[in-house]
């Protein structure tokens, strides 16, 4: 067994356990369907989906309570939950970001901070 790294030991701890209903889409939004979000960190989440449907291992995740929208990225699977990683910049909709007072950084995939 090795070592966790600075980078894993700092992705655990940031990593927060949700309960918060998604949506993951991809095909223009033309397919969809609701997930569940069990856990959240700046640079990926676990998601636990509502029907066993082949997804590809790129989609775009919302999670409406939050105005997140972001391209995830497949980690891994196992059944019904998968772990992704976002890609690119996650959005986050004009209303949440003056309400949480948060920057999403430019050239910083995947992380949010607040101000």
């Amino acid at each position: 067994e090795t070592e966790p790294t600075e980078s894993t030991v700092d992705a655990r701890l940031q990593r927060q356990r949700t309960l918060k209903e998604g949506m993951i889409s991809y095909g223009d939004g033309h397919i969809s369907s609701k997930c569940t979000v069990r856990d959240l960190s700046p640079g990926g989440a676990k998601l636990r989906l509502s029907s066993d449907m082949a997804w590809p291992n790129r989609f775009l995740l919302n999670i409406p309570s939050d105005g997140i929208t972001g391209e995830c990225e497949v980690r891994w699977r196992d059944g019904l939950t998968l772990g992704v990683e976002f890609v690119g910049e996650l959005k986050m909709d004009a209303g949440h970001r003056r309400q949480m007072n948060v920057t999403v950084p430019v050239g910083r995939p995947g992380l949010l901070r607040r101000k």
